[in-house]
């Protein structure tokens, strides 16, 4: 038996109306209007309440569909509301998506730990630039994404005051490992006392110092990770 959407006002052949499997031949319009009105498919029905067919529905209904498509393609000589260039314009806004979608994103998150938290408040504290942390919405799928991935090993490179780094260690097993780098000897001061104050401590490893020369000694030493987080130097990003 093939299910239909009842909103939809097309014929299928696997659909029985009463008692009485319609075929094709006997009318499209003449099945619809005999299953909408609950009244036997050979009497006469009034025009006026048919949809009509899964074609004409599809001409009259979708079109707007259409139109959209065509418009997102490019293909729409007369669209204003999109306009496609080689390089995508510039994003200024200050959150991921719009407010409203921020807002309610945030509300269905898992709030964050008050070990996360205290990260929060000490970089409050100590007058450093907020908007550096990754935030919860952020901070939670980076836990989630560690869980899913079964990871033991995490590289994040821009630790700032360990709010990524210690969001990737609440992710990770007893025997998870974070190495995590940090080029301002002022901020990784706040990071380590931060990652010392909770329960995770001993899986994060916090490097102080030049990060591509911290990056050659650990490739040197032939390491792997599961995760590398780069969160550091977004000037130099080549995309």
């Amino acid at each position: 038996l093939v299910s239909c959407p009842a909103a939809v006002p097309f014929y299928c052949p696997q659909i029985f109306v009463g008692h009485k499997k319609q075929e094709y031949s006997s009318g499209i319009k003449h099945a619809n209007a005999a299953a909408d009105e609950n009244i036997p498919a050979s009497q006469p029905f009034n025009e006026k309440n048919s949809e009509g067919s899964y074609n004409e529905w599809i001409e009259k209904s979708q079109s707007k569909r259409a139109e959209a498509h065509n418009e997102r393609l490019g293909l729409d000589a007369d669209a204003t509301r999109l306009t496609l260039t080689a390089e995508p314009p510039a994003f200024e806004s200050d959150t991921i998506f719009k407010k409203t979608v921020e807002d309610y994103a945030t509300q269905l998150t898992t709030a964050a730990s008050p070990d996360v938290d205290r990260i929060t408040s000490m970089t409050s504290e100590a007058g450093m630039f907020m908007p550096c942390m990754v935030g919860q919405l952020e901070g939670q799928f980076l836990k989630m994404f560690a869980q899913m991935a079964k990871a033991k090993t995490v590289l994040d490179i821009g630790t700032f005051t360990g709010y990524s780094a210690l969001c990737f260690a609440e992710g990770m097993p007893s025997d998870g490992s974070v190495v995590t780098i940090e080029n301002d000897e002022e901020i990784a001061t706040v990071a380590k006392k931060c990652f010392d104050a909770s329960v995770h401590a001993s899986k994060i490893d916090l490097r102080v110092g030049n990060a591509p020369a911290i990056l050659e000694d650990i490739a040197s030493s032939g390491r792997k990770f599961d995760i590398v987080f780069i969160d550091a130097d977004k000037d130099n990003y080549t995309t």
